[in-house]
């Protein structure tokens, strides 16, 4: 749900008003997901539901978020939902 709504923002604001619409969808996003405004705790959740939605949110969230440490902390949580479905081989 979180992710939908962090997509949704990013389709419905123009270009420069991007970043202060994904701002307040994360904010919002992180309290109903998680009780507080913990993007950690939330960027954790998404990476780790292995949704494809969400892995698009974290992406959106890494391009377009004002503050270079949460856009830096969503692309790390992007990559790790990337990398978490990747099939593993033995070696």
């Amino acid at each position: 749900m979180a992710s939908q709504t962090i997509l949704a923002s990013y389709a419905l604001t123009g270009r420069t008003a991007r970043g202060e619409g994904i701002r307040r969808a994360l904010d919002e996003a992180a309290e109903l997901a998680t009780g507080s405004a913990s993007t950690a705790e939330l960027f954790e959740r998404m990476w780790r539901s292995r949704h494809a939605v969400a892995e698009g949110a974290l992406g959106v969230i890494g391009e377009w978020h004002p503050d270079k440490k949460t856009a830096k902390a969503a692309r790390a949580a992007a990559m790790k939902a990337t990398t978490s479905r990747r099939p593993r081989h033995p070696a």
